[in-house]
């Protein structure tokens, strides 16, 4: 209840965040486990959230989040950065119990 899906649009992007999982329309969703950082990166053409994955994955191990088509995209970063923290914190906690 904390950390319901929120959804941004954008000019021919959409991303959904959940409290597991981040979900580009048109890919396969990504859950946050398999998030091994993140960074904003202002590139040539606009900025992108790049996200490196755990294990390798799709294209030499990262996805990039178009964030300069969306239109709401300091609420998305800011949103994104309380959605994966929340679960790097959950992480952090599971691992001092075991």
């Amino acid at each position: 209840r904390f950390f319901p899906e929120v959804s941004f649009d954008g000019s021919g992007v959409e991303v959904t965040l959940t409290y597991a999982e981040v979900r580009i329309h048109g890919e396969e969703p990504l859950p946050y486990r398999d998030i091994a950082s993140a960074r904003v990166e202002d590139r040539r053409f606009g900025k992108y959230l790049d996200l490196k994955l755990r294990g390798g994955g799709l294209i030499g191990g990262k996805r990039s989040i178009k964030v300069h088509e969306l239109y709401e995209k300091e609420s998305f970063l800011a949103t994104f950065g309380d959605y994966y923290g929340r679960h790097l914190a959950m992480e952090q906690y599971q691992a001092g119990r075991g």
